[in-house]
C-alpha cells in the first residue's frame, strides 16, 4: 500500500531527475561541441601552415618576371590548399590573410612587406556566416563558434660556393671556348640567385688547376647585387693562343679539383651561420691529373659532407670520368654533364632551382 509520504517522495525524485537531466544534457552538449571546436581548430592550424608553406614555395620557384607576379603565384598556391582541405565536417575554411615579409629567427617576429621576402603568413578562419554550426550547444543557447588559426613559414638562407676549373685545357677545349662557357654560366647562375634571393643568402667562387684559391669570397647577396652580377659575368679571360699579356696564364696547369674544394669547404664551414643550407658546385672539364688525385678529390668532398655541405658536380666537355664526378656528389647534390657552353648555362640554372629553400614552419 502506497502512503502519501511515499508519493510526495516520488515527486521530489522526479523534480531532481529533471534538473539532473538538463545538466547532463548541457554537459554533454559542451563535451561534444568542445571536441568539435578543438578538432576544427586543429584542422584550421594545419591548413594555415600548409597554405603559408605553399605560398612561400610557389613564390620562391615562380618564373614570373617581377615580385608582383611571384606574389600572385604564391597567393594562388595558398588558395589552392585552402580550397582543397576541410576545416570542419566537409566544409572549407577561408584564407582571411596572406602576407609576404621577413621572419627573424632570433626574435620570432614576422615583419610584413619587408623585402627581400623570406617568409609568408597565412590566416585561415571560419567566422560570421561561415562559423561552425554546433550540435547540442543550442540547447543552452550557443548556436555557433568562430575558428581562426594562423601559420608562418620561413626559409633559411643558402650559402653556395661554385668551384671552377682553371686548368690549361679551359683555354679552348676542342669544340668550345671553356672560359667563355664558364663566364656565361656563372652570369646566369648569379642572375637567378640575385633575382630569387633569401635574406642572408651568400655566394662565393673558388678555382683550381695545379693549385687553387678564392676568386670571389663568400659574401651576402643582399646589398651587393650589382657587384656580384658584374663580377660573376666577367670570369677571367684565358688567352687561347698564348702571348705575353697579363692574362696569358689565366688558364694553366694541371687538374686538381681538391685544391678548389678545400677552400670552398673552409669558407662555408667558417661562415658562422648554422641555419644556412650550405652547398658547393664543382665544375670541371677533365679528370684529376695525375690520376692518383682521384682519391683526394673524393676525400675532399666527403670532408665537406661531414660538415653538412652538399656537393653538386658538373662535367663540362667530352673528356670526363662521369663515374668519378658522380661519386664526388654528396648529400642531395647530383651530377650533370654538359658538352657545350649553352648546356652549361642550362645546367647551372637547373642547379640554382634545385638547391632547396629549407622552410621552417
Amino acid at each position: 500500500m502506497t502512503t502519501e509520504r511515499e508519493t510526495n517522495r516520488r515527486g521530489n525524485y522526479s523534480m531532481f531527475m529533471g534538473v539532473f537531466a538538463t545538466a547532463i544534457i548541457g554537459f554533454g552538449a559542451l563535451g561534444v561541441d568542445i571536441s568539435y571546436i578543438a578538432m576544427t581548430n586543429n584542422q584550421a592550424q594545419a591548413v594555415s601552415d600548409a597554405a603559408s608553406h605553399a605560398a612561400l614555395i610557389a613564390y620562391r620557384y615562380s618564373d614570373a618576371a617581377d615580385i608582383a607576379g611571384r606574389k600572385a603565384d604564391g597567393i594562388a598556391a595558398a588558395n589552392h590548399v585552402v580550397q582543397n582541405n576541410f576545416v570542419g565536417l566537409g566544409e572549407r575554411g577561408n584564407l582571411n590573410e596572406l602576407k609576404f615579409g621577413q621572419f627573424n629567427p632570433n626574435t620570432g617576429n614576422f615583419n610584413a612587406d619587408a623585402q627581400p621576402f623570406n617568409a609568408t603568413y597565412a590566416q585561415v578562419d571560419r567566422k560570421a556566416a561561415d562559423a561552425l554550426q554546433l550540435f547540442l550547444a543550442p540547447v543552452i543557447g550557443q548556436n555557433t563558434a568562430d575558428v581562426s588559426q594562423s601559420g608562418v613559414t620561413a626559409s633559411n638562407p643558402r650559402e653556395i660556393v661554385v668551384v671552377v676549373d682553371r686548368s690549361c685545357s679551359m683555354q679552348s677545349p676542342s669544340g668550345y671556348q671553356g672560359w667563355e662557357g664558364v663566364r656565361d654560366a656563372l652570369g646566369v647562375f648569379a642572375d637567378y640567385m640575385v633575382d630569387h634571393q633569401v635574406p642572408q643568402d651568400r655566394l662565393g667562387v673558388t678555382w683550381f688547376n695545379s693549385g687553387g684559391g678564392t676568386w670571389e669570397p663568400l659574401r651576402y647577396v643582399d646589398g651587393n647585387e650589382a657587384d656580384i652580377l658584374a663580377k660573376w659575368s666577367d670570369w677571367g679571360f684565358c688567352n687561347r693562343n698564348g702571348g705575353w699579356g697579363p692574362n696569358r696564364w689565366a688558364c694553366s696547369g694541371a687538374t686538381d679539383q681538391r685544391d678548389g674544394v678545400v677552400p670552398a669547404h673552409n669558407m662555408l664551414a667558417a661562415s658562422g651561420n648554422s641555419l644556412a643550407f650550405k652547398a658547393m658546385i664543382v665544375i670541371s672539364d677533365g679528370n684529376p691529373n695525375p690520376s692518383e688525385l682521384n682519391g683526394a678529390f673524393l676525400d675532399a668532398t666527403q670532408d665537406a659532407w661531414d660538415d653538412d655541405i652538399h656537393v653538386w658536380t658538373v662535367g663540362f666537355g667530352a673528356n670526363i670520368d662521369d663515374t668519378l664526378m658522380e661519386d664526388a656528389t654528396r648529400g642531395i647534390g647530383t651530377y650533370y654533364h654538359s658538352p657545350d657552353p649553352e648546356g652549361l648555362e642550362q645546367v647551372m640554372l637547373d642547379i640554382a632551382r634545385s638547391i632547396p629553400v629549407v622552410v621552417v614552419d
